[in-house]
C-alpha cells in the first residue's frame, strides 16, 4: 500500500511506541488523527512534531468511554472525509502480582487494552469498509503470547487483542 496522502488515525500516540508511530507515518506523507488521553501537552508536543511533514489533528481520547471513542471517529472523518488505517495503539499496564492488583486496575486494564480495541475497530470498520485498501494494525506485545509474572491481567488483554484481531481477520 503506498502510504501517501493516506489518513490515519493511531490512538494513543501522544508517548511511546504510538508517538513514534504517528511521527514515522508523518515522515511518509500520511495524514493523521493522533490522540492523547492524560497529556493534552504531550499530545500537542507529538502533533507539532508530526506538522513538519503532514497534516495532522490531535485529538483527546480515552477508550474507554463511548462518546469519547465516536467523538474522535466524527472529527476525523470530518476533517479528512475518510480514513484508511486504524492503529488501535492505547494501552495501560498495572506491574506487580495479580493479588495486590485493585478491582479498578483489572477493570482499567481490560477497558482500555481489549475493550478500547473493539470499540475504535467497531466504530471505525464502515469507514475502512468503504476503501478499496484499508489496514487494522493492533498493537499488542509479547505478552500476547507469553504469559508473565506480575502481568497477569495485562497478558489476559494482550491475549484477548491477539484472539481478537485473528478473529476479525477470518471475518
Amino acid at each position: 500500500m503506498e502510504l501517501r496522502d493516506k489518513i490515519v488515525l493511531v490512538t494513543g500516540s501522544s508517548r511511546g511506541i504510538g508517538k513514534e508511530i504517528a511521527n514515522a507515518l508523518a515522515e511518509k506523507g500520511c495524514k493523521i488523527s493522533m490522540t492523547y488521553n492524560t497529556s493534552k501537552s504531550e499530545g500537542l508536543s507529538t502533533a507539532k512534531e508530526c506538522k513538519k511533514h503532514t497534516d495532522v489533528l490531535c485529538l483527546p481520547l480515552d477508550v474507554r468511554d463511548e462518546k469519547s471513542v465516536k467523538e474522535c471517529v466524527r472529527n476525523t472523518i470530518k476533517r479528512f472525509g475518510k480514513l484508511d488505517i486504524l492503529i488501535n495503539n492505547a494501552g495501560v499496564i498495572s506491574w506487580k502480582p495479580f493479588k495486590e492488583q485493585s478491582l479498578k486496575e483489572l477493570e482499567n486494564q481490560t477497558n482500555v487494552n481489549l475493550m478500547g480495541v473493539m470499540k475504535m475497530t467497531s466504530l471505525c470498520l464502515p469507514y475502512l469498509e468503504k476503501q478499496k485498501e484499508a489496514i487494522i494494525v493492533n498493537v499488542a506485545s509479547m505478552a500476547s503470547k507469553h504469559v508473565y509474572e506480575e502481568l497477569v491481567p495485562y497478558c489476559g488483554t494482550k491475549f484477548g487483542v491477539r484472539g481478537f484481531s485473528q478473529g476479525l481477520a477470518l471475518e
